[in-house]
């Protein structure tokens, strides 16, 4: 469940060896990065990742974890009583300057751990190498209905995409 307005990423790799080479079929995600709301009552962990088929379509999902309120002096998970409400935005562009936008649905997040949007395919990844990923993510709860309750400002990644 994720609308995405995309361009396919048919540019030069990184490197002029890569360039000939398909990629490998798998999930390349960027680090996991922390993220506290709105007078530090909310957090949550949050990433982005291509995913490669083994038809080298590319995917873009995003993934949240962690995701926790503060409340009475304690942390409490999100539940579905108070659910955290997260979507990410950003791009994915090669060295060429090919670029694919996106923009996730809102996901509730019902537990503090494993949310993930649907992966949606945008298209062939036709070449292995380096990509830079950027990712905003903005989440409402859990609890707290601050608008947003977080919202992590536009975040730069390189992710590579190994040859076969």
């Amino acid at each position: 469940m994720a609308a995405i307005t995309a361009f396919l990423l048919q540019g030069a790799p990184a490197s002029a060896t890569a360039a000939s080479e398909p990629p490998v079929a798998g999930t390349y995600c960027t680090p996991w990065e922390g993220h506290y709301g709105a007078k530090n009552w909310t957090y949550a962990d949050a990433r982005v990742c291509l995913v490669v088929d083994a038809s080298q379509k590319a995917h873009v999902r995003g993934e949240t974890d962690t995701n926790t309120y503060y409340w009475g002096g304690a942390w409490y998970n999100a539940s579905s009583n108070y659910p955290a409400n997260w979507r990410a935005t950003g791009t994915v562009s090669n060295s060429k300057g090919k670029v694919l936008s996106y923009d996730t649905y809102l996901v509730g997040q019902t537990s503090r751990t494993g949310s993930k949007d649907d992966m949606i395919n945008v298209g062939p990844l036709s070449e292995c190498g380096e990509y830079t990923v950027s990712m905003r993510f903005f989440q409402n709860g859990a609890y707290w209905t601050d608008s947003p309750s977080i919202d992590s400002g536009e975040r730069a990644y390189q992710i590579t995409v190994p040859c076969s």
